[in-house]
């Protein structure tokens, strides 16, 4: 998504808080659960300089997901 002006109309109108921008198609070909990172505003500013931030942060949530499911099963 390149506008502003359009994200905005449509996180209004769809009371969405964020946009899936690279992988949406992922869970319709393969069940899953996607766990991501956020790294961008989802607009023309969008830049490749907080995605390692954004891919750890995401890799940390997927560990303590995780592990709670391991916890909750013994």
């Amino acid at each position: 998504m390149k506008s502003e002006r359009q994200r905005d109309e449509i996180a209004k109108r769809e009371n969405t808080i964020a946009f899936e921008m690279e992988g949406a198609a992922v869970w319709e070909t393969f069940p899953c659960l996607v766990i991501k990172g956020a790294c961008d505003y989802a607009d023309s500013r969008k830049t490749k300089s907080f995605q390692r931030y954004a891919a750890a942060t995401a890799a940390a949530c997927t560990r303590a997901f995780l592990d709670s499911l391991v916890s909750s099963e013994r």
